[in-house]
C-alpha cells in the first residue's frame, strides 16, 4: 500500500507537469500570461520565438539566450506613412522587455509591429544574424545599450526618438555580403555609436558597379530630420553615401560630416559620395591620414567646397553645384597619382587662377598633381588659362614630362555669357602634339570680346573628319 501511494503521487506530478510548464522550443507569444510562462520556465529558448496579435506589455526577465529567430510579421500598410505623416492612432501601445537576454543565435526580424512603442534589450551583446526593424511605425524607444556584434542592422522607425547604444564593434560575418548597416528612418539626434570605432567594413557586390552598389554607410537626411552631424570613424570601408535634399529636390537641412573618431588614426574609403546640403567638418584629433579612392561632391547649395581635409584623392568629381564659387585642395594634391578629375556644370565657379587673389598670388586654393594623370574634364564651368599655370609649367619644363593618359576635355561655359572667360587652346594643342596629352582630346577656345568659340578635337573624331576632307582649325 505504501509503494502504491508513492506511485500514485509520482503519476499525479507527471500529470500536472504539462499544465505548469511549457516547452522551451519554438515558442509563440500573444499575451502577458504567455510571456510569464516563458520567463518562469525558459532560461534558453531552443528554436524560434514568434509574436502574434500582441496588444499588451510583455516582460521576458530570466530569458538569457534565444537559439533561433525572433520575429513578427504585421500588415505592411498598418500605420504606414512618410516623415510628414502624423504619429498613428487607433491602437493601444505597449512595450516588450528582455532585461536579461544576452544573445540571439538567429535573426531578429520585426515587420510592421503595430502598437509596439518601446523595445528593450539592455544587456544583449550579440545577434548572430540580422537585426531588422522595418516599418516600425509606433516605435519611439529602443534600448540596445550593450549590442556590439550582429550579422546586419536595418532600422526604419520614423518616430524613434531615443536610441540607447554604446558602440558597434563589428559584423559576425554570417549575413549576405559580410553584413550591412542601413538606418533608413528615425528621429534620433546621433548615430555616432555605429561608426566611431576604427573598423574595417568592406562588402563586395559583383553584380553592381561601384556607382550603383549599396553603401556600407548610407545616410539620407530627409529621413533623419534630427540628425545634425555624423562622425565616420571606420578605418576602411568600401562606400559612404551621405545626402540631404528637401521635399521635391529642394535644398535640405544641412548635415555635417566629421571624419575620424577618438580612436581612429587613418581612414581609407573606396568611394565617398556627398550629395546635396552636406558640409565637411574638421577631422578627429587622432586622425593622421584620410584617403579617398573616388570623391563625388555634387548638387550642393554651398558656396565653397573645402576639400583640404583629404590627404589623397584618386578620382575627384565636382558636378552640378549651382551656387559653388570656390574649391580648395590641400597642398598634398601635388603628390596625388593617376588622378581622374571631372569639374562639370558649376555655372558660378570661375576658375581663372590657382590663387584666390591672382594679382598678388596669395591664398592658393588649387594644386595640380605633378605626376601622370588619367583624365581631365572641365565642362560648362567658367575657366581661364590662369587656372592651368602650374599644370603647363610642370609639363613644359622637361622632355620627360608627366602625361594625361586617357582623356583631356576643356569646354568653358560659353553657352551663357554672364560668367564666360577667355580661353586659349594653343598651349594645350602644343602638349597634344608632343603626346603629353592623349589622343582623346578636345579643347574649346573662347574670346569674350568676339563672343565666338572654336572647338579643336583630336583622336578618332579628328581622324574621321580628315578622312572626309574637312579641316578643323
Amino acid at each position: 500500500m505504501y509503494f502504491q501511494r508513492i506511485f500514485t503521487t509520482i503519476s499525479f506530478l507527471f500529470f500536472l507537469e504539462p499544465a505548469q510548464c511549457i516547452e522551451c522550443t519554438n515558442v509563440t507569444v500573444s499575451t502577458a500570461d504567455d510571456a510569464t510562462q516563458v520567463r518562469n520556465d525558459c532560461q534558453t529558448i531552443k528554436g524560434w520565438l514568434k509574436f502574434e496579435n500582441v496588444t499588451e506589455t510583455l516582460n521576458f526577465d530570466g530569458v538569457e539566450t534565444i537559439e533561433g529567430d525572433v520575429s513578427h510579421y504585421g500588415d505592411a500598410f498598418d500605420g504606414y506613412g512618410d516623415m510628414d505623416t502624423p504619429y498613428p492612432t487607433g491602437r493601444t501601445t505597449f512595450s516588450i522587455h528582455f532585461p536579461t537576454l544576452k544573445a540571439i543565435e538567429g535573426d531578429l526580424y520585426f515587420w510592421s509591429f503595430a502598437g509596439l512603442q518601446e523595445l528593450q534589450f539592455p544587456n544583449i551583446t550579440r545577434v548572430e544574424g540580422g537585426f531588422s526593424l522595418r516599418r516600425m511605425n509606433w516605435l519611439k524607444f529602443l534600448d540596445i545599450t550593450k549590442l556590439e556584434r550582429l550579422g546586419s542592422f536595418s532600422l526604419e522607425a520614423r518616430y524613434l526618438t531615443t536610441l540607447r547604444h554604446e558602440g558597434f564593434k563589428g559584423f559576425t560575418g554570417t549575413s549576405y555580403n559580410g553584413g550591412s548597416l542601413s538606418i533608413d528612418a528615425a528621429r534620433v539626434d546621433s548615430l555616432d555609436s555605429w561608426f566611431r570605432y576604427p573598423l574595417t567594413i568592406k562588402r563586395k557586390f559583383q553584380e553592381f558597379s561601384p556607382e550603383s552598389a549599396p553603401g556600407d554607410v548610407m545616410i539620407n537626411k530627409w529621413n533623419l530630420p534630427n540628425l545634425k552631424n555624423i562622425t565616420i570613424g571606420w578605418a576602411k570601408t568600401s562606400k559612404v553615401w551621405i545626402r540631404s535634399f528637401g521635399d521635391n529636390g529642394t535644398d535640405g537641412d544641412a548635415i555635417g560630416v566629421k571624419f575620424g573618431g577618438s580612436q581612429t588614426k587613418s581612414i581609407e574609403i573606396d568611394r565617398l559620395e556627398l550629395e546635396g546640403n552636406v558640409k565637411i567638418l574638421e577631422t578627429g584629433s587622432a586622425l593622421e591620414k584620410l584617403e579617398i579612392g573616388t570623391l563625388v561632391f555634387q548638387k550642393s547649395p554651398a558656396k565653397e567646397a573645402n576639400l583640404s581635409v583629404f590627404d589623397k584623392v584618386t578620382n575627384l568629381t565636382i558636378e552640378d553645384n549651382g551656387n559653388l564659387q570656390n574649391i580648395r585642395l590641400p597642398p598634398s594634391a601635388v603628390d596625388w597619382e593617376d588622378v581622374n578629375l571631372s569639374i562639370r556644370y558649376n555655372q558660378n565657379l570661375t576658375l581663372v587662377s590657382e590663387y584666390r587673389d591672382p594679382e598678388n598670388e596669395t591664398d592658393k586654393f588649387w594644386y595640380w598633381p605633378r605626376g601622370d594623370m588619367r583624365s581631365i574634364l572641365v565642362e560648362y564651368t567658367p575657366v581661364g588659362n590662369g587656372f592651368f599655370t602650374s599644370f603647363l609649367q610642370d609639363r613644359n619644363s622637361s622632355k620627360n614630362a608627366s602625361k594625361v593618359l586617357d582623356q583631356f576635355l576643356v569646354t568653358p561655359r560659353w553657352l551663357i555669357e554672364d560668367n564666360a572667360t577667355d580661353f586659349n587652346c594653343t598651349p594645350f594643342r602644343e602638349l597634344r602634339d608632343r603626346s603629353v596629352l592623349p589622343e582623346e582630346y578636345e579643347c574649346t577656345a573662347y574670346e569674350v570680346s568676339s563672343a565666338s568659340a572654336t572647338t579643336v578635337v583630336w583622336g578618332l573624331v579628328a581622324t574621321a573628319l580628315l578622312v572626309c576632307g574637312i579641316y578643323v582649325l
